[in-house]
């Protein structure tokens, strides 16, 4: 089975645009095309993660059919499924530990000894040898958590263990991959389709006509909302991403409908690897992004946009437009050949690596004090002195630390080393 360019770039092209969003120089001085909307509204920050929901959906359609095809057991699959889900539910846990030190009173050689630790965990959860020996392999799959959990118990006392973030990306991806794939594996794909129905309709009527406790009446407001209300209730407040207007922006009712971005994904996949010749799958692919797109945008006139709620109309309209994207890269890659995207691909094929590197340096950069601020304050303050406004520094901020992981995937990349959870 030939490998998709198309996928890798696109990949790629989302990961490197996710880094610059997470990661400016000061976030009160930001360009408005790379903030998210304020509540309701999509901007083109909106858009990063459902494409990369929906690029989940799509490789799992071609890396568990690939699977089947060798004769792997569905049995078998679905323990690989359940563990890869919590590896990466257990990364995205450990990204919110790191920049929750209690860091008071420490030396710079501390900061370098937590840093390096941090390293350490990721790398032994990410970096699997070949190994040709199943039983072996199983008896690898344990030792990265092993040795993780015995750094964790010796970083234990600088541990912020009241205040860590429980939701979150890495958390979100891995709870939507386990139930895309195992909907892959289980159902078919006219049954998928109902499934995206059942949950676009269902999630719309949950937030539209039931009660939020805390008022008494239906709300998707930012003061209060159901999804907000539930993410207190079973994780508290303390648990929840400090910053949000109410709940969390990864939070446990609002991953239901993110599930239809993947399931999206898993359609475009199968018509992928049907036996339908490239100008039929073209044409096919615009018609489902055009609808999904037309009725997401139609639909928000009465359930609005919003990425913090993930609302029905939302998810519709962001997996056209993954749709579209996709297939515009599909194009001129796969079919025409016009469109290498090396550079994208670097990011591409070490995504997760990629995403999680560049929020552990952000952490330390924020984390490591000099002078009177951090050394990320530096840093941003040496963009400010060159380019005079605070805005495009910032831009300059976050687009360095993208330069400085696209040359290690760059590394990763020559020497055929593909970090993988």
């Amino acid at each position: 089975m030939q490998r998709l360019k198309s996928l890798d770039i696109f990949r790629g092209a989302t990961i490197a645009a996710m880094i610059i969003v997470n990661n400016p120089g000061s976030w009160d001085a930001v360009y408005s095309p790379l903030l998210h909307a304020p509540w309701h509204g999509c901007t083109p920050t909106d858009l990063i993660f459902p494409f990369f929901l929906f690029i989940v959906g799509v490789s799992i359609c071609f890396s568990l059919s690939k699977a089947q095809k060798i004769g792997i057991s569905k049995k078998e699959l679905l323990r690989k499924i359940s563990f890869r889900s919590l590896k990466l539910i257990y990364m995205g846990i450990l990204l919110q530990i790191f920049p929750l030190w209690n860091t008071s009173n420490l030396s710079l050689t501390a900061y370098i000894f937590l840093g390096l630790g941090q390293v350490l965990i990721f790398t032994t959860l990410l970096f699997k040898p070949r190994i040709h020996s199943s039983k072996k392999e199983k008896l690898y799959d344990f030792f990265p958590w092993a040795l993780s959990l015995l750094l964790l118990f010796v970083f234990y006392p600088y541990i912020d263990i009241e205040n860590i973030r429980i939701p979150g990306v890495l958390q979100r991806i891995g709870i939507v991959f386990a139930l895309a794939s195992s909907l892959y594996l289980l159902t078919s794909l006219s049954i998928q389709r109902y499934i995206i129905l059942f949950l676009a309709i269902g999630y719309f009527l949950l937030l539209s006509y039931v009660n939020v406790p805390s008022l008494g009446y239906p709300s998707i407001e930012s003061s209060e909302n159901l999804p907000a209300y539930i993410d207190r209730l079973l994780l508290g407040a303390s648990h929840l991403w400090q910053y949000a207007k109410s709940g969390d922006p990864e939070g446990l009712l609002s991953t239901i409908p993110s599930l239809i971005n993947a399931l999206v994904g898993i359609q475009v996949g199968s018509l992928l690897l049907s036996t339908n010749n490239s100008k039929s799958k073209i044409y096919t692919l615009f018609i489902w992004g055009g609808l999904l797109l037309s009725l997401g945008w139609m639909w928000s006139f009465i359930f609005p946009l919003n990425k913090h709620l993930w609302t029905s109309s939302y998810a519709l309209y962001t997996s056209g437009w993954a749709v579209l994207v996709f297939t515009f890269f599909y194009v001129i890659s796969d079919v025409y050949s016009i469109y290498k995207g090396k550079i994208f691909t670097y990011f591409g094929t070490n995504s997760i690596f990629a995403y999680i590197l560049s929020s552990a340096i952000a952490s330390l950069l924020i984390t490591i004090p000099l002078g009177r601020g951090s050394l990320g304050q530096l840093f941003f303050t040496f963009w400010v002195d060159i380019s005079s406004q605070k805005k495009l520094a910032s831009l300059f901020f976050a687009l360095s630390l993208l330069g400085f992981i696209l040359f290690i995937c760059k590394l990763l990349y020559d020497r055929r080393i593909y970090l993988k959870v």
